[in-house]
Protein backbone atom coordinates (compact mmCIF):
# COMPACT_ATOMS: atom_id res chain seq x y z
CA UNK A 1 0.00 0.00 0.00
CA UNK A 2 0.75 3.72 -0.65
CA UNK A 3 -0.11 6.81 0.10
CA UNK A 4 0.17 9.86 -2.21
CA UNK A 5 -1.34 13.00 -3.71
CA UNK A 6 -4.12 12.88 -5.59
CA UNK A 7 -5.89 15.72 -7.90
CA UNK A 8 -8.92 16.73 -9.27
CA UNK A 9 -9.13 14.85 -12.35
CA UNK A 10 -7.70 11.45 -10.86
CA UNK A 11 -10.13 11.69 -8.26
CA UNK A 12 -13.24 12.68 -9.88
CA UNK A 13 -12.60 9.94 -11.99
CA UNK A 14 -12.64 7.08 -8.80
CA UNK A 15 -15.85 8.94 -7.76
CA UNK A 16 -17.64 8.27 -10.91
CA UNK A 17 -16.45 4.50 -11.57
CA UNK A 18 -17.54 4.29 -8.39
CA UNK A 19 -20.96 5.93 -8.29
CA UNK A 20 -21.91 3.96 -11.56
CA UNK A 21 -21.27 0.32 -9.86
CA UNK A 22 -23.04 1.17 -6.92
CA UNK A 23 -26.17 2.29 -8.86
CA UNK A 24 -29.16 2.83 -7.35
CA UNK A 25 -28.13 1.96 -3.79
CA UNK A 26 -28.68 4.15 -1.02
CA UNK A 27 -25.71 6.19 0.36
CA UNK A 28 -25.59 7.58 4.13
CA UNK A 29 -23.31 8.90 6.44
CA UNK A 30 -21.02 5.99 6.88
CA UNK A 31 -20.16 4.98 3.39
CA UNK A 32 -17.20 5.46 2.08
CA UNK A 33 -18.75 6.56 -1.03
CA UNK A 34 -20.68 9.05 0.45
CA UNK A 35 -17.94 11.06 2.03
CA UNK A 36 -15.48 10.78 -0.92
CA UNK A 37 -18.78 12.47 -3.11
CA UNK A 38 -19.55 14.89 -0.54
CA UNK A 39 -15.60 15.86 0.02
CA UNK A 40 -15.56 16.30 -3.70
CA UNK A 41 -18.00 18.91 -3.45
CA UNK A 42 -16.60 20.83 -0.94
CA UNK A 43 -13.26 20.71 -2.30
CA UNK A 44 -14.69 22.01 -5.30
CA UNK A 45 -17.08 24.90 -3.57
CA UNK A 46 -14.33 26.01 -1.42
CA UNK A 47 -11.28 26.36 -4.34
CA UNK A 48 -9.34 23.88 -2.70
CA UNK A 49 -8.02 21.84 -5.58
CA UNK A 50 -5.47 24.32 -5.69
CA UNK A 51 -5.17 25.70 -3.03
CA UNK A 52 -1.61 26.09 -0.93
CA UNK A 53 -3.90 25.62 2.56
CA UNK A 54 -5.63 22.04 1.43
CA UNK A 55 -4.25 18.99 0.73
CA UNK A 56 -5.32 15.49 -0.01
CA UNK A 57 -4.14 12.45 -0.26
CA UNK A 58 -5.79 8.46 -0.79
CA UNK A 59 -4.31 5.06 -0.40
CA UNK A 60 -3.68 2.53 -3.41
CA UNK A 61 -3.27 -0.91 -2.75
CA UNK A 62 -0.26 -3.13 -4.96
CA UNK A 63 -2.70 -3.04 -8.30
CA UNK A 64 -2.73 0.63 -8.05
CA UNK A 65 -6.39 1.21 -7.04
CA UNK A 66 -7.93 3.68 -4.70
CA UNK A 67 -8.74 2.24 -1.44
CA UNK A 68 -9.39 5.13 0.63
CA UNK A 69 -8.20 8.84 1.18
CA UNK A 70 -8.27 12.03 3.39
CA UNK A 71 -8.27 15.56 3.43
CA UNK A 72 -7.08 18.42 5.38
CA UNK A 73 -7.63 22.30 5.35
CA UNK A 74 -5.03 25.05 7.35
CA UNK A 75 -6.88 28.43 8.02
CA UNK A 76 -4.19 31.38 7.32
CA UNK A 77 -5.37 33.23 10.12
CA UNK A 78 -3.58 33.33 13.39
CA UNK A 79 -3.73 31.13 15.76
CA UNK A 80 -3.12 28.72 12.78
CA UNK A 81 -5.03 25.50 13.18
CA UNK A 82 -5.38 22.74 11.04
CA UNK A 83 -8.71 21.10 10.24
CA UNK A 84 -9.02 17.03 9.57
CA UNK A 85 -11.54 16.69 7.37
CA UNK A 86 -13.31 14.08 6.19
CA UNK A 87 -11.30 10.07 5.77
CA UNK A 88 -13.22 8.13 3.03
CA UNK A 89 -12.58 4.22 2.84
CA UNK A 90 -14.66 2.01 0.46
CA UNK A 91 -16.22 -1.44 2.09
CA UNK A 92 -13.77 -3.67 0.47
CA UNK A 93 -10.88 -2.14 1.84
CA UNK A 94 -11.99 -2.09 5.53
CA UNK A 95 -10.52 -4.31 8.13
CA UNK A 96 -6.65 -3.95 7.32
CA UNK A 97 -6.10 -0.46 9.04
CA UNK A 98 -6.50 1.72 5.99
CA UNK A 99 -8.18 3.96 7.77
CA UNK A 100 -5.64 4.50 10.49
CA UNK A 101 -2.42 4.85 8.60
CA UNK A 102 -4.12 7.78 6.34
CA UNK A 103 -5.37 8.97 9.79
CA UNK A 104 -1.12 8.70 11.18
CA UNK A 105 0.01 10.13 7.33
CA UNK A 106 -2.62 13.45 7.43
CA UNK A 107 -1.25 14.00 11.04
CA UNK A 108 2.34 13.38 10.31
CA UNK A 109 2.33 15.40 7.54
CA UNK A 110 1.19 18.15 9.25
CA UNK A 111 3.92 17.73 11.89
CA UNK A 112 6.79 17.36 9.77
CA UNK A 113 5.56 20.21 6.91
CA UNK A 114 4.09 22.89 8.76
CA UNK A 115 4.30 25.12 12.14
CA UNK A 116 0.85 24.46 12.80
CA UNK A 117 0.33 23.23 16.51
CA UNK A 118 -3.36 23.22 16.80
CA UNK A 119 -5.88 20.94 15.72
CA UNK A 120 -10.02 20.96 15.02
CA UNK A 121 -12.31 18.01 13.62
CA UNK A 122 -15.86 17.17 13.55
CA UNK A 123 -16.79 13.72 13.70
CA UNK A 124 -19.84 11.68 13.15
CA UNK A 125 -21.38 10.65 16.23
CA UNK A 126 -21.28 6.49 15.17
CA UNK A 127 -17.45 7.01 14.61
CA UNK A 128 -16.46 8.65 17.21
CA UNK A 129 -15.01 5.47 19.20
CA UNK A 130 -12.84 4.92 16.73
CA UNK A 131 -11.55 8.22 16.34
CA UNK A 132 -10.87 8.01 20.07
CA UNK A 133 -9.08 4.80 19.32
CA UNK A 134 -6.90 6.59 16.75
CA UNK A 135 -5.47 9.04 19.01
CA UNK A 136 -8.49 11.78 19.13
CA UNK A 137 -10.03 13.35 21.90
CA UNK A 138 -13.61 15.85 21.59
CA UNK A 139 -14.36 18.45 23.59
CA UNK A 140 -18.01 19.18 22.45
CA UNK A 141 -20.40 18.75 20.38
CA UNK A 142 -22.69 20.31 18.00
CA UNK A 143 -26.78 20.80 17.15
CA UNK A 144 -26.25 17.98 14.99
CA UNK A 145 -25.14 15.62 18.18
CA UNK A 146 -21.40 15.50 15.91
CA UNK A 147 -18.51 15.48 18.01
CA UNK A 148 -15.80 18.25 18.37
CA UNK A 149 -12.82 18.93 18.94
CA UNK A 150 -10.21 21.96 19.16
CA UNK A 151 -6.52 20.97 20.91
CA UNK A 152 -3.26 21.50 20.56
CA UNK A 153 -1.10 19.46 18.12
CA UNK A 154 2.48 17.78 19.24
CA UNK A 155 4.92 16.08 18.05
CA UNK A 156 4.30 12.07 18.48
CA UNK A 157 4.98 8.84 16.23
CA UNK A 158 1.54 8.29 15.74
CA UNK A 159 -1.70 9.53 16.69
CA UNK A 160 -2.02 6.52 19.04
CA UNK A 161 0.81 8.72 20.83
CA UNK A 162 -0.88 11.77 20.94
CA UNK A 163 -3.88 10.25 22.35
CA UNK A 164 -1.80 9.24 25.43
CA UNK A 165 -0.09 12.27 25.17
CA UNK A 166 -3.27 14.08 25.65
CA UNK A 167 -4.42 11.74 28.43
CA UNK A 168 -1.56 12.19 30.40
CA UNK A 169 -1.85 16.10 30.17
CA UNK A 170 -6.08 15.56 30.85
CA UNK A 171 -8.64 17.78 29.54
CA UNK A 172 -8.40 21.04 31.17
CA UNK A 173 -4.43 21.23 30.96
CA UNK A 174 -4.70 20.35 26.96
CA UNK A 175 -7.40 23.13 26.86
CA UNK A 176 -5.43 25.65 28.64
CA UNK A 177 -2.66 25.40 25.96
CA UNK A 178 -5.08 26.34 23.33
CA UNK A 179 -6.60 29.49 25.18
CA UNK A 180 -8.70 31.75 24.71
CA UNK A 181 -9.81 30.25 21.14
CA UNK A 182 -10.88 26.95 22.49
CA UNK A 183 -13.50 28.64 24.05
CA UNK A 184 -14.24 31.37 20.84
CA UNK A 185 -14.69 27.95 18.77
CA UNK A 186 -17.02 26.11 21.69
CA UNK A 187 -19.08 29.08 21.84
CA UNK A 188 -19.78 29.45 18.20
CA UNK A 189 -21.31 26.13 18.86
CA UNK A 190 -22.99 26.93 21.95
CA UNK A 191 -24.80 30.06 20.14
CA UNK A 192 -26.25 27.14 17.50
CA UNK A 193 -27.57 24.91 20.02
CA UNK A 194 -24.36 22.70 20.29
CA UNK A 195 -22.76 22.56 24.11
CA UNK A 196 -19.74 21.23 25.83
CA UNK A 197 -18.98 17.44 26.56
CA UNK A 198 -20.71 16.60 29.86
CA UNK A 199 -18.14 15.61 32.71
CA UNK A 200 -19.59 11.93 32.15
CA UNK A 201 -18.40 12.17 28.27
CA UNK A 202 -14.67 13.56 29.60
CA UNK A 203 -14.46 11.03 31.79
CA UNK A 204 -15.34 8.20 29.27
CA UNK A 205 -12.91 9.94 26.51
CA UNK A 206 -10.27 11.17 28.45
CA UNK A 207 -10.45 9.22 31.93
CA UNK A 208 -11.04 12.45 34.21
CA UNK A 209 -13.33 15.08 34.61
CA UNK A 210 -13.02 18.63 33.41
CA UNK A 211 -12.73 20.87 36.62
CA UNK A 212 -15.46 23.29 36.49
CA UNK A 213 -14.31 26.29 34.54
CA UNK A 214 -16.84 25.86 31.66
CA UNK A 215 -20.28 25.92 32.49
CA UNK A 216 -23.35 24.38 32.10
CA UNK A 217 -22.32 20.98 30.86
CA UNK A 218 -25.69 20.23 29.62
Amino acid sequence: MIIEKIGKEELEEVLAQKLEENGDKKLNNMNGLYHLKQTVYEWGMENNWNSQRAQQWVAKNDEGKVMGGTFITITSRKPTHVTFRHIFLFEEARGNGVAEKLYNHRYRWVIENTPCRRVRLFANKPATPWHNKCGMRFIAMNKAKQPFTYLPLFDCPTMRDYGKKLDSLGPRNAMDMVSPEVEKQVKKLVDKGGRWYTQEEFVHEWGQELEDKYEPFA
